[in-house]
């Protein structure tokens, strides 16, 4: 397993491969350290992405703080900034394995968003459900609650976290990162 990796999450208002994106998530995480960079942030210029009514009332009923958080429209980034951003992981995620959970969801909705491109090849992408399926088939190596379920970057944060622990199961124990 390649412990250099980026995990992807993303909040959308639908759960179509051409869903409008809420908020984008992104960390980088060499495994062996903990060491990383993390980043989201919202998109604007997405007319035409799928909003499902259904999916816009399931976000009426979650946490205020996260829903706030998530809905925020200061900062948005416009299209084209997120698409030179996007491809300039390319030189990150040359030597990664690029993650989400699921992959079928995440990675085939930027996909769509970027025109059918990627800055991964399609062997580099690959489902944290799935391996924990097969590693932690009851659950018990899952870190705490994420208490900012549905915030991509704290939804990324808590996956990298289970990630870490199922590579620990696969090589065995890893340095801990220093305290920021």
């Amino acid at each position: 397993m390649n412990p250099h990796v980026v995990m992807i999450d993303l909040e959308t208002l639908s759960l179509q491969h051409n869903a409008y994106i809420l908020q984008l998530g992104v960390q980088q995480m060499d495994l062996r350290t903990g060491f990383g960079q993390k980043a989201s942030w919202g998109i604007k210029g997405q007319e035409g992405r799928h909003i499902d009514p259904d999916t816009v009332r399931w976000w009426m009923k979650q946490d205020r703080g996260v829903a706030a958080k998530v809905f925020n429209l200061d900062g948005l980034m416009p299209m084209q900034t997120v698409n030179e951003t996007w491809m300039s992981l390319a030189a990150i995620t040359t030597n990664c394995s690029v993650w989400a959970a699921p992959s079928t969801f995440d990675l085939a909705v930027l996909k769509d968003l970027f025109g059918g491109k990627t800055p991964w090849s399609h062997r580099q992408g690959l489902c944290l459900k799935s391996v924990a399926a097969l590693l932690d088939p009851t659950g018990e190596l899952k870190p705490p609650e994420n208490r900012q379920h549905h915030d991509a970057e704290a939804d990324c944060e808590w996956q990298l976290a289970y990630l870490r622990r199922l590579y620990e199961k696969v090589t065995g124990p890893v340095t801990a990162a220093l305290p920021a």
